[in-house]
């Protein structure tokens, strides 16, 4: 078994992250991720002051992986504003959409996750205002289209049943709408 000095704090939060998605805060209990990645308790407490701290760098974690990170990706690809456009709105389909929604249910019965949440949200939608904005978009209409795609984006997720259309055409098709009269 490996003891802690093998076991980086890293890997605590991947096996939280795993739990949260799966079950929820509640799931994310110290002595379940020790038996999951085959550790014990003392080890966790040796990275982490206590599970409040474990589940901050949580949504630390979500924040930089799941926002920050991809932001960095799509602005760092050498393609016209409206096609990092597209290329953000097929890895933000693409996506399960677990952790997503595990943090918003989370978010309603904590209100410093929620606050992260909502911080999250405006920095997305912030980015997606820039980038209509730099495909042509007017200033007057890219907020409201940004919003419309994130709505969009996250009602993706509370969808069961599309039926039989094809979701990558229906991303395109969101991006040509939210992109409609631009110059790119």
């Amino acid at each position: 078994m490996p003891d802690h000095d093998r076991l980086s704090p890293d890997d605590w939060i991947d096996a939280g992250l795993a739990a949260l998605a799966e079950g929820g805060p509640a799931a994310v209990k110290v002595d379940v991720l020790a038996t999951k990645i085959g550790m014990t308790r003392g080890s966790f407490y040796w990275h982490f002051k206590n599970r409040k701290a474990l589940l901050d760098a949580l949504v630390k974690r979500w924040a930089r992986a799941e926002t920050d990170d991809v932001i960095a990706e799509v602005q760092g690809l050498d393609l016209p504003a409206g096609d990092l456009l597209r290329e953000l709105l097929a890895r933000c389909f693409a996506d399960d959409g677990a952790l997503e929604r595990a943090f918003r249910l989370w978010a309603g019965s904590d209100a410093a996750v929620a606050e992260a949440v909502g911080d999250i949200d405006r920095r997305r939608i912030g980015f997606l205002v820039d980038l209509l904005k730099d495909a042509g978009v007017p200033p007057d209409e890219a907020d409201a289209r940004a919003r419309i795609v994130y709505r969009a984006w996250l009602g993706d997720y509370a969808l069961v049943d599309a039926g039989d259309r094809d979701a990558e055409a229906d991303v395109a098709m969101l991006a040509e709408m939210a992109l409609a009269h631009s110059t790119a």
